[in-house]
């Protein structure tokens, strides 16, 4: 029983760790998109105050990964979004281009 229980907390505090350095921006419009540097990524401003997650660049948006696995459905999720005036909450892991990396999109009314 104490086997199982101590395999538990540790589980329970291993998949806290892992998510410790996502950080969730506050829900704002897009400002402004921008698509390019020879690579498919996109940068992304918004009216929510920016939030840093450790990069060097803290006043030029967000940015996408041409490698994560999702972000041409970012993307399109984000270009949706501006073009439809919805509010959006980007979650953030590291940093791409020295700015905040995009890792998820989040997209209300």
């Amino acid at each position: 029983m104490k086997t199982a229980l101590a395999l538990a907390t540790l589980l329970v505090a291993c998949s806290q760790l892992s998510f410790s350095q996502d950080q969730v921006t506050d829900w704002g419009r897009i400002t402004q998109l921008r698509a390019g540097w020879v690579e498919d990524s996109m940068a992304v401003f918004l009216t929510a105050p920016v939030k840093n997650t450790g990069c060097k660049t803290t006043d030029a948006g967000y940015a996408t990964n041409p490698s994560d696995p999702g972000h041409k459905l970012f993307h399109a999720t984000l270009l949706g979004a501006y073009l439809n005036n919805k509010q959006v909450q980007v979650i953030l892991r590291g940093c791409i281009y020295d700015k905040p990396r995009i890792i998820a999109v989040y997209v209300k009314d």
